[in-house]
């Protein structure tokens, strides 16, 4: 049977995209046409819900932007300008927020309970580490790790990549507010006491790099300068300028053109010196004054 174009196709066409499947594995999975897939991709692109990560490939996959995908969004979802999908494959304006690490302290045991999806690794000091990745539909796939020592007992977040439009502003917030969201969903689904929560893994806020000869550059090897990373990400090999610093990332895409600006108010700097040196010189044969300062002896 072969599914319409319906509010929940397009939440679970959302969410299987961010997971990383394929449009044909999708439209395997919904039996439905293939057609209805790339449409619903297609708006979910126009509107800015997701980005693709590799839009020269043959198979393309996706990534979760900022931009929160709801039931409320998946009702009115449309078809918008392809303006909006140009920007959001890549323009200069869109950083790259690598995976963020929370922690906060566990302070009891759940009352329900948690399936771990990897078991149990033990180290050979004793600590215990546990893993669950629960998917949220405004989020992505977020990771529990449960870490258990002898004198400690914490549980991380571990957010997944997110993209941010520049204009947006520190990043932290955000998501400080989504590790927030989880940990709170976390602490009620299966009823355990939390502390806390403190960041841990301070993210990698990447730009692309469009200059060809840095570009060429990136991909032979990678440079670090003071905590500034130049470098060919995988999974989709984009050469990136990275920093931990949202300041710094923010300078480098503004350089060229503050650069080119700079430019032009040299140029208009210059004209106008020559400008001021034409009218001096003609005020000087007006007046018959002599033009160097040796010829001006004989006025003394």
């Amino acid at each position: 049977m072969r599914k319409h174009d319906t509010e929940a196709l397009r939440l679970d066409v959302y969410n299987r995209l961010i997971a990383g499947q394929h449009q044909a594995e999708i439209a395997r999975v919904n039996r439905c046409d293939k057609s209805t897939i790339c449409r619903i991709t297609k708006a979910l692109l126009n509107d800015g819900y997701i980005r693709c990560v590799d839009p020269f490939s043959k198979v393309k996959f996706y990534q979760a932007t900022k931009k929160m995908f709801s039931p409320v969004a998946a009702t009115s979802l449309h078809s918008s300008s392809p303006r909006k999908t140009k920007i959001l494959r890549g323009g200069r304006n869109v950083l790259r927020i690598s995976r963020a690490t929370f922690q906060t302290e566990v302070r009891g045991e759940a009352k329900k309970e948690i399936k771990w999806d990897s078991g149990v690794s033990r180290l050979r000091n004793g600590v215990v580490f546990r893993d669950v990745v629960y998917p949220f539909a405004n989020i992505g796939d977020v990771r529990f790790r449960r870490i258990t020592g002898s004198h400690s007992d914490v549980l991380q977040i571990i957010l997944p990549e997110v993209l941010w439009e520049k204009d947006a502003g520190e990043p932290f917030g955000y998501l400080k507010e989504m590790a927030d969201r989880a940990g709170t969903w976390f602490m009620k689904r299966f009823c355990i006491d939390l502390g806390g929560l403190e960041c841990v893994v301070k993210p990698d806020i990447g730009a692309p790099i469009r200059e060809p000869e840095l570009v060429r550059s990136a991909q032979r090897a990678s440079f670090n300068v003071d905590g500034v990373m130049v470098d060919t990400s995988a999974p989709d090999c984009i050469a990136e300028f990275e920093s931990k610093d949202y300041d710094v990332t923010v300078a480098y895409i503004e350089l060229p053109k503050r650069v080119l600006a700079l430019e032009e108010r040299l140029s208009r700097f210059e004209e106008l010196l020559g400008g001021l040196d034409e009218k001096l010189s003609r005020m000087l044969d007006v007046f018959d004054v002599p033009s160097s300062p040796d010829d001006l002896r004989g006025y003394v």
